[in-house]
């Protein structure tokens, strides 16, 4: 008979979500399985039950939440250096991790995926003393998904994001940061708008954002956004949302394990990691290959 923890996050999400989570719970007892359902308050809530759950022998643990409840988890389970696997019942506001697995949102697939026992393990990002499991983030628009209140969420679901990215946009367009960028792969000192490490191929909603990413592979896929005349912005969002951005000469894209980036002026710039607040620059990334287990649907 299998232990399930399942960790919850009540207020992740669009309102209507709650009555499939019910129904999941119900599916899972009538299964036999034993659930102990812990609910989130505040920052940490996850990453500590995680810890604890490991120490208590479950077998599994069940996340529902968005992407920073998923970053709290698999920093617990990293650090607990187990085998003990999570699955992502996506009920957040994007979700991005749980896109790209293209994991079920309904609770009769998401059963049926459970009972296959399938577990894979996937990279994660070590930034400084933070770990990520889909993104490492700077620059304009980037700071979206934890500055936008949990009640629009609640109300717009990723709709929120647009809102919020609507009204910061005149600021946004003509920022930019001078960086310096090291890697085996890549160095370079310019000024960018913006720049995102990523695991998976999912940023913010939109699934090509890193077209080519894959979570076992052992790199980050790193794309950095050039400044750009305004003229030549619209273009390139184009771009992003057809996938298409990589062969922009504004962007330059590369793959790697370790990479450093640093500000060489006074300005400030605040990282975003899976959609909460990381800090700030400089940042020193680096690759942990398979170093927890996902439940997945073959």
């Amino acid at each position: 008979m299998k232990k399930i923890k399942i960790i919850q996050n009540p207020s992740s999400g669009r309102m209507g979500f709650e009555d499939e989570f019910n129904e999941l719970c119900r599916l899972l007892i009538n299964k036999s399985y034993v659930l102990h359902l812990f609910k989130t308050k505040g920052k940490h809530d996850a990453y500590n039950e995680t810890k604890l759950a490991i120490e208590e022998g479950y077998d599994l643990i069940i996340v529902s939440g968005g992407d920073g409840t998923v970053n709290e988890v698999a920093k617990g389970l990293f650090e607990c250096n187990t085998e003990v696997p999570m699955a992502i019942f996506r009920t957040g506001t994007v979700n991005d991790f749980a896109n790209h697995l293209k994991l079920p949102s309904t609770a009769e697939a998401f059963l049926r995926m459970i009972e296959k026992e399938y577990k894979i393990p996937v990279d994660v990002g070590v930034l400084n003393n933070e770990v990520f499991i889909n993104i490492a983030a700077a620059g304009i628009f980037t700071s979206i998904a934890h500055v936008t209140k949990k009640e629009m969420k609640k109300f717009f679901g990723r709709g929120a994001y647009y809102l919020e990215a609507m009204v910061n946009l005149p600021k946004n367009l003509t920022q930019s940061y001078r960086l310096k960028v090291t890697s085996d792969e890549f160095s370079h000192e310019g000024d960018y708008h913006l720049f995102m490490i990523t695991n998976s191929s999912s940023v913010g909603g939109f699934d090509k954002m890193s077209p080519i990413a894959e979570i076992q592979d052992g790199y980050f896929d790193c794309i950095f956004l050039r400044k750009a005349p305004l003229v030549m912005q619209a273009d390139i969002f184009m771009k992003i949302l057809m996938g298409k951005h990589l062969e922009s000469p504004y962007v330059d894209f590369f793959r790697s394990k370790h990479i450093k980036v640093e500000l060489l002026d006074d300005q400030k710039l605040d990282v975003d990691i899976d959609g909460e607040f990381g800090g700030g620059l400089p940042i020193d990334v680096r690759v942990e290959e398979g170093a927890i287990y996902v439940i997945a649907d073959e």
